[in-house]
């Protein structure tokens, strides 16, 4: 993929942000930078043509391939959110008019993406786009905050922006682990501390904290916040995409069922239609227990094979994998499977075993 030019914009009537930065592969380099500032004595026409033709010049300036624009959000004065609503649209206008693809972030997303959490201080995003770009000091607030809504772009946005239920294409982070907090961890990539949350079967084999970790991904986007999902391997994910099509199945749900079951035993319940197993796993009733049966048959990876807990010794399975991660050696982790009743759910299955596994 070939560099592209981003112009992000934080419109305002009084003070309009625009920062423009290019993507080259992994690497964001900063372009420029600035604000457009209308005068507060002029007619609403006049501030409002201010705006564009302040944008037009940048525009004709930098060249952007896209455009990214913060989302307003209603305020306490409706005045003033009427106001901003035509500040905002003056901005998406200069870049209609130029014939550029425009994509929309609310504020949560921008400080999601940029500094790893959605109620950071300007002064946290500030100093992240410092980060971020290498600049030698912090732009200024508006700047800033254009600034990292061409970030956030160039992190997952790229192409115009997804219809709502749509997902960008993040399929895949690698970097340094920072924290382990069950379901979730933090993975710093490229100065970006990225929340991502991760089954048990995922949680349990993860190197320790400091480490490099590579985790395949699922982003979904909400409204308020995008949400990373995190995976060890690809039959997890692709296990993890079809429970989200199910009725009534959300992403806290999925996790739960393949924290509850590897995709093996999953697989093995579903085909052998044991709804009951399926009951165990907290937060699934019996009418999602049956659902789950009906509608993953024949769609679940044909890879996988159907391996029950008590034969875990025999290969590494998700038992043996989990005890071999918090410090125990084979023969111990063997020697405690064994003792492990085969009916149990994943996260029984480690307790049972780790309690033998405590006696003295």
């Amino acid at each position: 993929m070939g560099a592209i030019r981003i112009l992000g914009i934080d419109p305002g009537l009084g003070i309009t942000g625009y920062g423009v930065v290019e993507k080259q592969g992994a690497t964001l380099t900063y372009i420029a930078s600035g604000r457009i500032v209308s005068n507060n004595k002029d007619a609403l026409s006049l501030r409002l043509s201010t705006i564009l033709e302040g944008l037009n010049q940048v525009i004709e300036s930098f060249r952007p391939g896209e455009v990214a624009v913060e989302k307003v959000f209603v305020n306490v004065n409706p005045n003033s959110t009427l106001l901003l609503g035509q500040a905002r649209g003056a901005a998406i206008c200069a870049a209609v008019l130029a014939r550029l693809p425009v994509s929309e972030y609310t504020a949560l997303q921008v400080k999601q993406s940029v500094v790893g959490q959605g109620h950071a201080r300007k002064e946290q995003v500030q100093e992240m786009v410092k980060r971020l770009l290498n600049l030698a000091g912090a732009p200024g607030t508006d700047a800033a905050d254009a600034l990292a809504c061409a970030i956030c772009h160039a992190h997952g946005g790229l192409g115009a922006m997804p219809a709502r239920g749509e997902n960008f294409l993040i399929g895949r982070i690698q970097g340094i682990l920072l924290e382990k907090n069950f379901p979730q961890v933090i993975v710093s990539c490229h100065g970006v501390g990225y929340e991502i949350d991760v089954p048990m079967s995922t949680f349990y084999p993860l190197p320790r904290i400091g480490d490099e970790v590579t985790l395949l991904t699922h982003l979904v986007v909400r409204e308020d916040a995008h949400l990373l999902y995190g995976f060890m391997t690809l039959a997890e994910r692709a296990a993890f995409r079809q429970l989200l099509k199910i009725s009534g199945v959300g992403p806290k749900v999925a996790l739960s069922v393949l924290s509850g079951l590897s995709v093996d035993d999953l697989a093995a319940a579903v085909s052998s239609e044991d709804a009951g197993r399926l009951q165990k796993i907290p937060g699934i009733g019996k009418k999602t227990a049956e659902r789950l049966v009906l509608e993953l048959r024949d769609k679940l990876p044909k890879t996988v094979s159907v391996v029950r807990a008590a034969d875990a010794a025999a290969g590494g399975t998700d038992v043996v994998n989990a005890l071999l991660a918090l410090g125990y050696n084979e023969r111990e982790a063997a020697a405690a499977v064994k003792q492990v009743p085969a009916d149990l759910q994943l996260p029984d299955a480690i307790r049972h075993a780790l309690k033998h596994l405590a006696k003295p």
